[in-house]
């Protein structure tokens, strides 16, 4: 009888387990990509965790993608310096949906563990809870130059709620030290370069130049257009780009700046 029992007890523990292997799945990869300007390849690093019958469309279920690029051209020094940085970003950027406090800062699998956790503990509390998680970081070279590396992150999230959120930030490098560039580096005169983004701007959005930035439903600090640090060095141009939520409601939806080089003019230190 003993035996029989005890049979039975390790025939559930595997079970168990097997049922664990199938629920949940970790993993992380390299893969090869190439820059958008100038079609050098670099290294993709991937991080994927999922959790919950994710297969069946109504049960409960968490997804995590991470990617992020491997900077391979630049100086040494450089390369390891933006590395670093974009390591950095991504550990930031994923903390942000996490609520262990005392999560490795510098290891993103156990930054990754504790968004699943959080999921789960959402479950145990809410045994009825039925809505699915999912966080996708998506990062590239948006451009790269002998002097110049852009990165761009596409952030998707959806944990609960009206609606997922989204977010596009850009990181621009000096290519020779790793420095990541500020607006002073690129141009001579900031006032200048906002009095052109305004302009095109209100050209984009239909507003006549004296308009009301607040009552056409933007939410500029003291009601005045200004560039936010969010910007990138691209082929094109440069760059701005403001989030939901940035400079107006949800509902209008992020908005993006492009200046080219030929608008910036004379302006260009780069």
């Amino acid at each position: 009888m003993k035996l029989h029992i005890w049979s039975y007890f390790v025939f559930l523990v595997i079970l168990l387990n097997l049922y664990a292997c199938r629920q949940q799945k970790s993993t992380m990869v390299e893969s090869t990509s190439a820059s958008i300007s100038r079609n050098l390849p670099y290294k993709i690093r991937e991080i994927r965790k999922t959790d919950g019958d994710c297969e069946s469309p109504n049960a409960p279920c968490v997804i995590l993608s991470v990617m992020y690029p491997i900077v391979s051209s630049g100086t040494e020094a450089a390369q390891e310096k933006i590395n670093n940085d974009i390591e950095t970003l991504v550990s930031t950027k994923m903390q942000r949906y996490t609520s262990e406090q005392l999560v490795e800062t510098n290891n993103l699998d156990s930054i990754g563990e504790a968004f699943i956790n959080r999921f789960n503990q959402l479950l145990i509390d809410f045994p009825e809870y039925q809505q699915r998680w999912s966080y996708n970081l998506e990062g590239s070279i948006a451009y790269d130059s002998a002097d110049i590396i852009t990165i761009e992150f596409n952030l998707y999230t959806y944990t609960g709620g009206a609606h997922p959120n989204a977010e596009v930030t850009y990181d621009s490098y000096d290519a020779q030290n790793g420095e990541r560039l500020q607006l002073t580096d690129i141009v001579s005169d900031v006032d200048k370069l906002a009095a052109l983004a305004e302009e095109k701007f209100r050209q984009q959005k239909e507003l006549l130049p004296d308009a009301d930035l607040s009552e056409a439903g933007y939410t500029f600090e003291n009601n005045q257009f200004a560039l936010n640090e969010n910007f990138g060095v691209l082929e094109e141009g440069i760059i701005f780009y403001y989030n939901d939520y940035e400079i107006a409601p949800y509902v209008m939806g992020p908005t993006e700046i492009l200046l080219t080089y030929e608008e910036v003019g004379n302006l260009l230190k780069i």
